[in-house]
């Protein structure tokens, strides 16, 4: 429907010249009247297509398409509009079928200027009431609109869902396809879209109300809300203003928009912008009912937002008071007191107060003791100035004196002072204890450093920052700052480099242990060794070595004494395996020679005394070189090495019983010599015709024997090295047995075998089957 104030008429006959005639007599007839003529009906459907009429004139006798048919075509797209068939070949048959088909009305064409008056009085009545159906259509529409956004508006529990079910609703009543709300940016001055609905979305565009400055949408809107009024564009295909916006609101089917401030008292919420597929739609009552639905909008939001702000707050009193952990209590000042008006529930527990006894007596009288009176008195007088006051106290509990962080916060502070105060009590009794129980365990651990001569240090990779906590004396009370100056002033000139090659391979990230031996600088004290351990703590920046230095100079000397002295046990052994080996053998030989010219049992005897030299040589010898009697551990099958074994001792007519079926993780030649002196060891001291027998216990072995056994007295003296009851044993085996058996961390138990014998068991062996 075309502007208000005006008529436009499309006017639809094959002859140019009477078209043009009555054109020109309808215009002077009525200053309101604008005719378009077209000389053939499918013209005019293009134009009743692109522009908007408010009635058509049309001939009925045309090539092509008459005028009834030109009718139904219209019919297809408004059934509405006034449509006049104005012909000089009609008949009362042709007019009684214009009407059926939908004509508004009918009249022949005439020569007189009667004729063209009549006709401008018939457009004028049908376009009249056809505005005043589409306006009580419009009033009926606009009623039933408001009626239905009320009913949300009351539903809605929340901002958005206003601002939902308004766009909802409205792009869904035609003529409108679309809404969105939007409010302003505070940063960047724009109005951008909170919520849309309908088939035109303003993000879409390429001029959106957030892209394009001069785009239509955005200027409707920032005018609705800089004028507080509702802002148009009647027909977006006219208006210059529309910017690169119009062809894409075009393409989508909008012909016209309206902008809407939303606003409550001098609070503005935003601004609604709704589409229509018709031109001219915003009249004066379409506008009437957008800028009351945008105060209700405005007034539903502002109701809303108070509702909000009136749940926050009651969540966080819930959050802050009711429902804290922590004991709460709300107070307010009656002349010189403060008058407890709420407490929480943990105020009752923790105090032991029950809520009558507490709320409306002064804090004085309920749980504040006397002795506390003035400095009470002081924290009131801060407070009612204003201000936030934090303190701790001491106050009795159901569980006893406790300790309290305590925070008194002022509420409702204006000119006249605060209308409240609220009073955490925050217990700190375990906080307290634990940082007194910490402060005492430094204590100590600096006496534990300085008695063991140990320091706690830190090194911060990033800038080798140094710190050290304990004996400073370690390293001559020097006065330190960073690793540089560490590695210059307290280490020894000749260590640097291997204590600064062990530091730059933890700051790579190679590592992240530090562990280094190295010397003080003697330029600083007496030289001492000291060992390092450190570990990196932390991945992120900054990464630190925490660590351990301990003065180990006595374990270093103790070494080096011990180096010496297995230094002179070598120089023994080398002398017993030269010196008296050789003459040993000298005299084996001369021994045998002599036999060769005369046999004596005496040469017997010579002999016998010479091979228990050479054995206890060699024992004393194996027990000399024992630097590492157990280096390769490995799965070991006891019978096959006990079989071996039994093979390579004289054992003379002793028998053996193997009852094992244990693999055993063990190194195997030093395991050979335990069997191998166990089976000597019982056949020395059981006889020749013992029998040995070799079992298996849950977590190791045993090995025994039929003979005498070991008396209990002397089982604690068997293995020390030279120890023996035999004549020729050398008292070395069963030492050889113990040193192996320390070695593999082996238990060594003598006991009595269930004859009698000597049973010797050996646990704490890893049993791998």
């Amino acid at each position: 429907m075309s502007n208000r104030s005006g008529i436009r008429v499309l006017h639809v006959d094959d002859e140019l010249d009477f078209a043009d005639l009555t054109a020109d007599y309808l215009e002077r007839t009525d200053d309101r009247f604008t005719v378009v003529s077209v000389t053939d009906p499918n013209t005019g459907l293009d134009r009743l297509d692109k522009d908007d009429f408010d009635c058509i004139v049309s001939d009925y006798a045309m090539p092509g398409m008459n005028g009834l048919e030109f009718l139904e075509a219209v019919r297809d797209e408004d059934p509405e509009l006034p449509f006049v068939l104005f012909t000089g070949q009609g008949s009362e048959e042709v007019a009684s079928e214009a009407i059926a088909a939908g004509a508004t009305d009918y009249l022949q064409k005439g020569g007189s200027i009667d004729q063209y008056e009549l006709l401008a009085n018939r457009i004028r009545n049908a376009v009249e009431q056809y505005r005043s159906r589409k306006r009580a259509a419009t009033l009926t529409r606009l009623r039933s609109l408001a009626g239905d956004i009320t009913q949300a508006l009351v539903r809605a529990q929340s901002r958005d869902e206003v601002e939902t079910r308004v766009c909802e609703r409205i792009s869904t009543t035609d003529p409108y396809t679309a809404a969105w709300i939007g409010t302003v940016n505070p940063e960047t001055g724009r109005v951008e879209s909170r919520t849309t609905a309908g088939h035109v979305d303003p993000s879409s565009c390429d001029a959106t109300i957030t892209a394009d400055i001069d785009s239509l949408e955005r200027e409707l809107a920032e005018t609705a809300l800089r004028e507080r009024r509702v802002a148009v564009s009647q027909d977006i295909a006219r208006d210059s203003s529309a910017g690169l916006w119009k062809q894409a609101a075009v393409d989508s089917g909008v012909r016209s928009a309206a902008a809407v401030p939303l606003t409550y008292d001098d609070t503005q919420y935003g601004a609604l912008v709704v589409y229509a597929d018709d031109p001219e739609l915003f009249d004066e009552d379409e506008r009437a009912l957008l800028s009351e639905l945008g105060s209700d909008i405005g007034h539903a939001t502002h109701s809303l937002e108070i509702e909000a702000q009136l749940r926050a707050e009651r969540d966080r009193r819930e959050a802050l008071f009711t429902n804290a952990p922590t004991p709460v209590l709300e107070s307010r000042p009656q002349g010189e007191k403060h008058v407890i008006v709420a407490v929480n529930d943990a105020f009752e527990s923790v105090f032991g107060i029950n809520r009558e006894d507490a709320v409306g007596n002064p804090g004085t009288d309920v749980h504040i003791p006397q002795d506390a009176s003035d400095r009470h008195a002081e924290i009131r007088e801060r407070t009612e100035a204003g201000e936030t006051v934090t303190f701790e106290i001491e106050r009795d509990t159901a569980d006893g004196r406790r300790e309290f962080v305590t925070h008194a916060v002022p509420h409702g502070t204006d000119e006249e002072g605060p209308d409240g105060f609220y009073v955490w009590y925050t217990d700190v009794t375990e906080q307290r204890r634990r940082e007194w129980e910490q402060s005492a365990l430094r204590e100590q651990i600096l006496f534990a450093l300085e008695t063991t001569r140990s320091i706690i240090w830190t090194v911060t990779l990033d800038d080798g920052e140094f710190e050290f906590y304990g004996l400073s004396d370690i390293f001559g009370r020097l006065d330190i700052d960073d690793w540089e100056d560490f590695l210059a002033k307290a280490v020894h000139p000749k260590d640097r480099a291997k204590v600064a090659r062990q530091y730059r391979t933890v700051e790579r990230g190679e590592t992240d242990e530090f562990v280094v031996e190295y010397r003080t600088n003697p330029a600083s004290g007496d030289t001492r060794w000291l060992r390092s351990e450190g570990y990196v703590r932390g991945t992120d920046a900054p990464r630190v070595i925490v660590g351990l230095t301990t003065d180990v100079t006595s374990q270093k000397e103790h070494e080096q004494a011990l180096q010496r002295q297995n230094e002179r046990l070598n120089q023994f052994a080398n002398v017993i395996s030269h010196d008296l080996r050789n003459p040993l053998h000298v005299a084996q030989g001369h021994i045998n020679l002599t036999r060769q010219g005369c046999d004596s049992d005496s040469l017997d005897d010579a002999a016998d005394a010479i091979d228990r030299g050479l054995a206890l040589v060699d024992d004393v010898l194996a027990l000399a070189r024992e630097e590492n009697p157990a280096s390769g551990v490995e799965p070991v099958d006891l019978e096959e090495v006990v079989t071996q074994c039994w093979e390579t001792v004289m054992t003379s007519d002793a028998t053996l019983t193997v009852e094992t079926g244990h693999t055993i993780d063990a190194d195997p030649g030093r395991l050979k010599q335990v069997f191998e002196n166990l089976f000597r060891n019982a056949v020395e001291h059981a006889g020749g015709d013992v029998t040995i027998t070799v079992g298996d216990l849950d977590d190791g072995f045993y090995v025994e024997d039929n003979g005498p056994g070991i008396p209990n007295e002397d089982r604690d003296d068997v293995f020390e090295p030279g120890y023996s009851t035999a004549g020729e044993g050398t008292g070395f085996g069963l030492a050889i047995v113990n040193e192996i058996a320390d070695a593999h961390n082996w238990a060594v138990q003598v006991t009595d075998s269930e004859t009698g014998g000597a049973r010797f068991e050996i646990t704490d062996v890893r049993v791998k089957s």
